[in-house]
């Protein structure tokens, strides 16, 4: 069970994108820990034998990788967001390789992530190698380390350890 928790707290680390996601994620943590303590004490209370209380630690196991995708979902949804107040700067942008903006940079001691909207005229950066491809067409120095899709010809692509010169970050 500590094994679990102290997996649980490492994966909450690793996704947070700043210190308000890390403290939801913990939050989500300890409410996952009761829920699983409950369970298990139920489970030995009413003598439901050991198959339950693996069940709930499978739960709450199972629960962490989906925190990852309800981040992703948040990233898309917040550019998508954003882009219909900046319906120029994307206009603009249109039809070239560019970059939008600077959309966020975050990290720890000992390591960053920059992130970037980014405007793709081959609408080829849906994997990171593509990214790659499209970084290599601007002479960019830093090496793309993730790329999400936002829609055709629009991508939020991270950058570690490594920021693009020059460019403003909107947070």
């Amino acid at each position: 069970m500590a094994a679990a928790l102290l997996f649980s707290v490492m994966m909450i680390i690793a996704i947070s994108q700043d210190f308000l996601w890390f403290l939801f994620g913990l939050l989500i943590a300890l409410i996952l820990l009761v829920v699983t303590l409950g369970c298990i004490g139920w489970s030995i209370a009413k003598r439901r034998g050991w198959r339950s209380a693996a069940l709930a630690v499978l739960i709450l196991t199972a629960t962490l990788p989906m925190m990852r995708l309800v981040q992703s979902a948040w990233d898309w949804s917040s550019v998508a967001i954003w882009s219909l107040s900046h319906e120029q700067e994307i206009a603009s942008a249109s039809g070239k390789d560019a970059i939008v903006t600077g959309w966020s940079d975050r990290g720890w001691a000992g390591g960053s992530t920059f992130s970037y909207v980014i405007a793709d005229r081959l609408d080829d950066s849906r994997s990171t190698d593509g990214a790659e491809r499209w970084r290599k067409r601007l002479k960019l120095v830093c090496p793309v380390s993730a790329s999400q899709r936002i829609w055709r010809g629009l991508y939020l692509i991270e950058t570690t350890d490594c920021p693009f010169d020059g460019i403003a970050f909107l947070e």
